[in-house]
């Protein structure tokens, strides 16, 4: 598999030498769960169905850390060339008003991949 790479930081792309970047493998996959954890449910005008429900389910007054979790997991599962989820968490800092998922997968390359997403 294979994607055109985006900067972890800015999700610009990124170009070097005036030539796109492209990942693949394990990277493609890390970049994916990113992706699908940081995409709205509505934002994609083709497909509105697409994405993460935050305003439903997430970004709501008293959410419930179990369909959070859910919500997460499903997503995570959900992406071309993950197996399985060995382990997930999610931490939320209330001082920052910021989450952080963390997660380690096994991947279709016989690896397991950990990583971590900011929301």
């Amino acid at each position: 598999m294979r994607d055109i790479l985006l900067d972890t930081d800015t999700h610009d792309l990124v170009v070097s030498d005036n030539d796109l970047q492209f990942c693949s493998d394990n990277d493609e996959i890390a970049q994916s769960i990113k992706q699908e954890l940081l995409f709205f449910e509505g934002e994609w005008y083709l497909n509105i169905n697409l994405g993460i429900p935050y305003f439903d389910k997430v970004l709501i007054k008293a959410p419930r850390s179990e369909v959070v979790n859910h919500v997460f997991k499903e997503a995570i599962r959900g992406v071309e060339g993950v197996l399985s989820i060995l382990d997930y968490s999610m931490e939320f800092d209330p001082d920052e008003r910021k989450s952080t998922v963390r997660f380690e997968v096994t991947t279709i390359y016989d690896d397991v991949l950990s990583g971590a997403v900011e929301i």
